[in-house]
């Protein structure tokens, strides 16, 4: 998940956050939801708002598993929007 992932994909989807806070907000609360279920799916635990915190214990590994899931839930929604 780079700056543009959400924009290369079309979705009014965005992240803001400062320090080790991060959040992924939507005009559509549904895209978040459903990416809570998707990240779930993969193993991975964000809050159902799209909250996020790094911690010290979190790896280059866990933050691929994440840009991965990310992309792959994109990928799979966008051509059902």
């Amino acid at each position: 998940m780079n700056p543009t992932t959400f924009t290369t994909a079309d979705m009014p989807l965005w992240a803001t956050g400062v320090g080790s806070m991060v959040c992924i907000h939507s005009t559509e609360d549904r895209l978040v939801e459903l990416l809570f279920h998707a990240a779930l799916d993969d193993g991975l635990y964000i809050a159902r708002r799209g909250f996020m915190a790094l911690s010290m214990a979190i790896t280059d590994d866990h933050c691929d598993a994440l840009i991965a899931s990310v992309d792959g839930f994109l990928t799979t929604l966008t051509p059902h929007l």
